[in-house]
C-alpha cells in the first residue's frame, strides 16, 4: 500500500521531496519513528516504507533518464529497451531466433522458460553505479530533484537524529553534529549500510543493480501492481528480466517474420501471425478488466484535461478508455475520429444514447480478443459486466452460476463466443464479483 500511495498516477506526491518531508516530519508518522528508534531499520513498517520510497525514486529517475536520453540522441526507438539491454548485457546474438518454417514454430520456444536467463553482472554493476552515485552522471543532468541516494541518506539521517535526541536529549546541537559526522565518517550512514539493514544477507552491489534494472523495466507503480520479485532476491530479478527480454525479443522477431511472410502467403500464415500477436496482447489483457465507481472516476478526472475525461458506464467500465491495468494504453483516450464526430454531433437526449454506443476506437484496440485463434481466457466474452451488474448483490457462487447461465442463453447463437463458455469462466466470474464488491454494490 505504501507503493500505491506514492505513484503520481494516483494523485501521489509530484516530488519525492514532498514524500520524504511527510515521512520524516508529519505527526502521523511519530509512531513509526518511535518504533524505529528501538529497532532501527529492521522495524517492519519503516523497512517497507523505506523500500517503497527507494523503489519509487528509482522508477521516477529511470523514467526521466529514458526521456532525457531519447531527446539527446533524437532516437525514435525504444530507449527503455536499449538501456535495459545495456544493463543486462543482452545482445541480439543471444536471442533465440524463429525457425525457418514459421508455420510450425515449436510450441516450446514460445514459452518463457525456453530462453536464456544469463546476464552480464559487470555491466549491471557499472550502469547501476553511475545511477546511484551521489554525483552520478545521470543526475548531473538534472533528471530529478531527489535521487535514490538522497532518499536513503535522508531516512538514515532522520533516524540517527531521532535516536540521538532520545538517548541524549540534553546534548547541544554541536554535540549532535559531532555524532552524525562520526557516523558518516565510519560509514554507518551509507547506502551500503541501508541495504544491509533492510535486506540482511544480500549483496548491496547486487541489490543496487537489481533496483536499477527493475526501475527501468517497471517505470510506474501501476506496472508493479501485478507483483514484482522482492529485492531480497536480486539475482533472481536480474535473471528473470534477462529471460523476459529475450523472450519478448524472440516473439517480436517471430511476429515480424510472420508479418513479412504474410504479404504473399495465405490464410495459415495470417492465422499464425495473429497467434503471435495474441501471445503478447494476452499478457496484458487476460481475463477481466478493472472496474470503477463514480468517486474513483471523479477523482481521476480532476487531474485529466477537459478533452480527455473518463466516462463511467453503469456496469463499472469506461466508455472510451482501456481498463486493463497492465496495458500500456490503460486509461488513455481511444476515441476514433468517427467516435469523436459522433459525440460532437449529439443532439437531444434521445440521440445521446445512440451516439454514445459508438466505441469503435476502444474495440479496435481490443480486437485481438475477437480473433478466431483466441481461446479460453484470451477471448472477449460480451455482456459479462452488463449482466453481472444486475446480479452483483448475490453471493459470489450464486453470482457466478447465474451469470454463467444467463450468458449461455444470451450467446447460444454465437459460435466463437459459445466456445469461450468453458470451466475457466466460472472461476473468472468470481473475480468479476470481487471487483463489484470492491467498487461497492
Amino acid at each position: 500500500k505504501f507503493a500505491a500511495a506514492l505513484t503520481e498516477a494516483d494523485d501521489g506526491p509530484q516530488s519525492m521531496c514532498i514524500a520524504l518531508a511527510a515521512v520524516c516530519h508529519s505527526p502521523v508518522m511519530d509512531g513509526l519513528w518511535e518504533d524505529a528508534t528501538k529497532e532501527g531499520l529492521a522495524a517492519p513498517r519503516l523497512q517497507k516504507l523505506a523500500l517503497a520510497l527507494l523503489a519509487e525514486a528509482v522508477s521516477r529517475g529511470c523514467r526521466k533518464l529514458c526521456r532525457s536520453r531519447a531527446a539527446e540522441v533524437q532516437n525514435d526507438g525504444d530507449m527503455q529497451k536499449q538501456l535495459l539491454w545495456a544493463a543486462l548485457g543482452i545482445t541480439q546474438a543471444s536471442v533465440l531466433q524463429p525457425c525457418e518454417d514459421l508455420e510450425h514454430e515449436p510450441a516450446e520456444r514460445q514459452k518463457r522458460e525456453a530462453h536464456d536467463d544469463a546476464f552480464n553482472l559487470q555491466k549491471a554493476l557499472s550502469c547501476s553505479s553511475h545511477f546511484f552515485a551521489r554525483d552520478g552522471k545521470y543526475f548531473n543532468m538534472g533528471l530529478t530533484n531527489c535521487t535514490p541516494y538522497g532518499v536513503v541518506m535522508s531516512l538514515l539521517l532522520h533516524l540517527a537524529v531521532s535516536r540521538s535526541m532520545k538517548e541524549a536529549p540534553d546534548d547541544s546541537d554541536e554535540r549532535l553534529a559531532e555524532r552524525l559526522a562520526s557516523q558518516l565518517w565510519r560509514r554507518e550512514l551509507s547506502p551500503k549500510a541501508f541495504i544491509q539493514a533492510v535486506l540482511p544477507g544480500t549483496d548491496p552491489k547486487l541489490v543496487t543493480a537489481a533496483l536499477y534494472v527493475q526501475g527501468l523495466r517497471y517505470q510506474s507503480a501501476r506496472e508493479r501492481t501485478a507483483g514484482v520479485v522482492p529485492l531480497s532476491e536480486p539475482e533472481r530479478i536480474l535473471r528473470e528480466l534477462a529471460q523476459e527480454q529475450r523472450h519478448l525479443a524472440y516473439l517480436q522477431s517471430w511476429q515480424s517474420a510472420l508479418q513479412a511472410a504474410c504479404a504473399g502467403r495465405e490464410h495459415e500464415l495470417r492465422s499464425a501471425a495473429r497467434r503471435a500477436e495474441l501471445v503478447e496482447f494476452s499478457a496484458a489483457h487476460r481475463r477481466f478488466p478493472r472496474l470503477f465507481n463514480a468517486k474513483e472516476v471523479s477523482d481521476l478526472n480532476l487531474s485529466r484535461p477537459a478533452d480527455d475525461q473518463l466516462e463511467l458506464m453503469s456496469n463499472g467500465l469506461l466508455l472510451h478508455h482501456c481498463c486493463y491495468p497492465a496495458c500500456n494504453m490503460y486509461l488513455k483516450d481511444l476515441h476514433s475520429q468517427k467516435d469523436r464526430l459522433s459525440q460532437q454531433g449529439q443532439g437531444p437526449k434521445s440521440q445521446k444514447k445512440v451516439s454514445a454506443i459508438r466505441r469503435h476506437g476502444l474495440f479496435k484496440h481490443l480486437a485481438p480478443m475477437n480473433y478466431p485463434e483466441a481461446t479460453g481466457d484470451q477471448r472477449y466474452v460480451p455482456l459479462v459486466h452488463s449482466i453481472g451488474s444486475m446480479m452483483k448483490t448475490k453471493p459470489a457462487q450464486a453470482f457466478a452460476t447465474s451469470v454463467f447461465e444467463a450468458l449461455e442463453t444470451q450467446l447460444k447463437d454465437r459460435r466463437f463466443v459459445r466456445e469461450a463458455l468453458q470451466p475457466w469462466l466460472r472461476k473468472g466470474l468470481l473475480e468479476v464479483h470481487a471487483e463489484f464488491e470492491r467498487i461497492g454494490r
